[in-house]
């Protein structure tokens, strides 16, 4: 994630096209989600009416239903001959035939009737029409135990709606269906405080599912019935919601409202639903239609996925569009930025081809014209400093003749051996080498065997003043004697290490010169036993190589060898060179060249270095 934020910030175009792309995005999303929304909302308002008016046609022909199976089962008051006959002992034929006919009566007036069940509660008898047989039984005390004949006693001379079951658990020679599912109108019958007769008529289910398969106006839908405890009196062959039916009539309860529809989540099928109810105030049942929302909004999720669709071609349109429009906006920047990458490698003659008359191109022409300043400024600069060097050299060589100095030092040397003063003559000629290695003509680049020369020269002076207390050794392989390198690089690093190390010592001192080759780097090591440095002032003398300043460095001259070797590697070999600096107090000192080897790097600087 880190690089892929890293390239974006790096490059104008994938910011424009990030940017426009992410404009054009979200301006069709929002078209998308206001459009379905809006889409969603009118959708899902149409059905909630059409469905609530369907809704409430189906709720009144259940209630006239209902009513109508209330009237027959209230037939048994209104048949006041029935009252007397049903308990008499007189003819018990008649009777029987009589309460046979009455039952039979009562079958016959539905055709989705199933069965009827009458228990006389005095005499304990049960009398059971159905399609294949009609008969009474004695001592059926047992059907008092029934849940639903409990149930008719709380609520005498009442109908009582018993949902949708089974009629399991009865004698096998009452001869009912227990495979059917159906309802039960029951009804207890009172008098003078004392149960008379309990009659319960069970319907199958099929007149009242028809009505409800004949409201639906789709397969999505489901309708159902129930009753005032959430128990199912008639839903249809797929019905799933018994997990949540008592949730749904809790919810329509604390509502108080005869009619209405709501939103439910269900835990199980991580579906939201849309519950549409009605209630009946006659029958103490709600009638519900439940729809899963996917269902109502269907329609509108066509349009969604239709609008996204011609959106993602548009979109994909656009982008196509706005990469070509920022191609064409960044590659003159592109063009202007590859100038300026060659301008920082050195590379003054490099040249914008940007020919717009736009912004663009008036930063194009100021590069142009910017770059050409420079480098004639550089080139004026250089020229000025090559002459100025040359002046000095001059100079000096019009002061100091150095035929004269070599002439006199031999002199001084001869008068040294004529008195037998070999140490003298041996230090003048130690001198008269350095003399002769730093002022000769031929460049500042010489070999690695020269610039080794030179310093043991000087660690050969050295030795004379400081005796047994300097030590030192030079390990370098021959076969790097042939690298080229700057004239006097490691003489100021050696006098340092003297001056600020050794010299301070009250124990004899150590230096020694290493160098080894790795892969293309030249490494010399100059290392000493001396007093050391705090890491802080190596920090600080670090902070000065970078300065460039060499004002920084008037105030501990100390440091000047180290910079003026710093700065000359720098220029001349650029970021490939690098110096180190490492010390603990007490310690010594070591000072880490790592020198890259490359002979054209003096062919390209005319085989001198002018520092």
């Amino acid at each position: 994630m880190k690089s892929l934020w890293k390239a974006i910030n790096s490059h104008l175009s994938y910011k424009l096209i990030i940017t426009i792309v992410s404009l054009v995005v979200l301006f069709f999303c929002m078209v998308v989600v206001i459009s379905y929304n809006i889409f969603a909302k009118e959708v899902q308002k149409t059905y909630v009416e059409n469905s609530s008016t369907l809704l409430n046609q189906l709720s009144e022909r259940i209630d006239e239903y209902f009513q109508s199976l209330n009237d027959i089962s209230f037939s048994m008051y209104a048949d006041i001959l029935f009252l007397p006959e049903y308990y008499s002992d007189s003819d018990e034929l008649k009777v029987y035939n009589y309460k046979i006919r009455k039952l039979q009566n009562l079958f016959l007036q539905k055709r989705e009737t199933d069965s009827v069940l009458l228990y006389i509660t005095g005499k304990k008898e049960l009398y059971i029409i159905n399609r294949m047989t009609n008969r009474s039984f004695k001592n059926a005390e047992a059907i008092e135990e029934k849940d639903w004949y409990q149930r008719v006693l709380m609520s005498p001379n009442q109908m009582v709606l018993e949902p949708e079951h089974l009629l399991e658990n009865y004698d096998s020679e009452y001869g009912l269906d227990d495979t059917t599912p159906v309802f039960s109108i029951n009804r207890c019958v009172v008098e003078y405080q004392t149960p008379s007769f309990v009659l319960s008529i069970n319907y199958r289910m099929d007149t009242l599912k028809k009505m409800i398969q004949d409201t639906l106006a789709n397969d999505f839908a489901q309708i159902f019935l129930l009753n005032d405890q959430g128990k199912s009196i008639c839903k249809p062959d797929t019905y799933m919601y018994d997990h949540i039916a008592p949730s749904l009539l809790k919810i329509i309860q604390q509502n108080g409202e005869k009619d209405g529809d709501f939103r439910y989540y269900d835990d199980k099928t991580g579906q939201t639903m849309l519950v549409l109810f009605k209630k009946s105030d006659m029958h103490n049942v709600v009638l519900l239609q439940i729809v899963s929302m996917r269902n109502v909004t269907y329609q509108a999720d066509k349009l969604k996925n239709t609008i996204i669709f011609i959106s993602s071609i548009i979109v994909l349109i656009l982008i196509l569009v706005i990469i070509a429009f920022s191609l064409y906006i960044t590659r003159p920047l592109k063009v202007i930025e590859n100038c300026m990458i060659q301008v920082s490698k050195g590379d003054f003659s490099v040249r914008s081809h940007v020919r717009s008359k736009d912004e663009i191109g008036q930063i194009s022409n100021t590069f142009n014209y910017m770059t050409e300043q420079i480098g004639q400024l550089i080139k004026e600069r250089y020229q000025l400093r090559l002459k100025f060097k040359d002046a000095q050299l001059k100079s000096l060589h019009a002061q100091i003749n150095p035929h004269f100095l070599y002439n006199t030092l031999q002199a001084i040397g001869s008068v040294a051996c004529d008195n037998e003063v070999f140490e003298v003559d041996n230090m003048l000629r130690t001198l008269s080498n350095m003399l002769r290695y730093t002022i000769k003509s031929g460049g500042n680049i010489v070999t690695l065997k020269d610039e080794i020369n030179n310093v043991k020269n000087y660690l050969s002076l050295q030795k004379f003043r400081f005796e047994e207390k300097l030590n030192y050794s030079i390990d370098i392989p021959e076969n790097l004697y042939s690298i080229k390198v700057p004239k006097l690089i490691l003489q100021p690093i050696v006098e340092n290490s003297i001056v600020h190390g050794i010299e301070k010592l009250k124990k004899p001192g150590n230096i020694s010169i290493l160098c080894r080759l790795e892969k293309d780097i030249c490494t010399v090591i100059v290392r000493d036993n001396g007093v050391g440095m705090e890491q802080a002032d190596i920090n600080k003398l670090q902070r000065y190589f970078n300065s460039y300043n060499e004002n920084l460095l008037d105030e501990d001259e100390k440091k000047i060898g180290l910079y003026n070797v710093y700065q000359r590697m720098l220029l001349l070999y650029d970021k490939k060179f690098s110096m180190h600096i490492s010390s603990n107090k007490m310690q010594g000192v070591e000072v880490r060249l790592n020198i890259p080897i490359d002979n054209n790097i003096f062919d390209k600087k005319g085989g001198e270095e002018h520092v």
